[in-house]
């Protein structure tokens, strides 16, 4: 039964990285319909998506070696969602809040009412 099941697992990891270098040699081969180059790189929006991951790792872990603690799933969730929407164009607060309540909540149903995961959900000096 585990060594089934290890071995779906190994299959589907297979087909995951295959469906991926198609994705990307794909990408790579860019062609604009006026046969031009294809833009600059947009650092700005990438750094952001990037940072927000970065941060969302480091709040909902902590990191020890500077002698942060855990800060927990909904802050994690807030700042990835606030540092991520400055990515784009347009920023709203109202929307952000909301969006950020929204997906905290969902994240809280799924991960910890439902599956059972055992993380940090608030700040570990807010619950002790």
């Amino acid at each position: 039964m585990i060594r089934t099941l290890l071995r779906a697992v190994i299959l589907l990891g297979v087909l995951l990285a295959i469906l991926g270098a198609i994705i990307l040699m794909g990408s790579l081969i860019v062609e604009t319909p006026d046969g031009d180059k294809v833009g600059h790189i947009s650092w700005r929006p990438l750094a952001y998506i990037l940072g927000s991951n970065l941060v969302f790792g480091i709040l909902l872990g902590g990191l020890p070696s500077i002698g942060l603690p855990p800060m927990g799933l909904i802050a994690a969730i807030f700042a990835l969602i606030i540092i991520a929407s400055k990515a784009g164009d347009e920023f709203h607060w109202k929307s952000v809040i909301l969006l950020s309540v929204v997906l905290s909540i969902g994240s809280y149903l799924a991960f910890i009412a439902l599956l059972k995961l055992q993380m940090p959900v608030w700040p570990t000096f807010l619950v002790g």
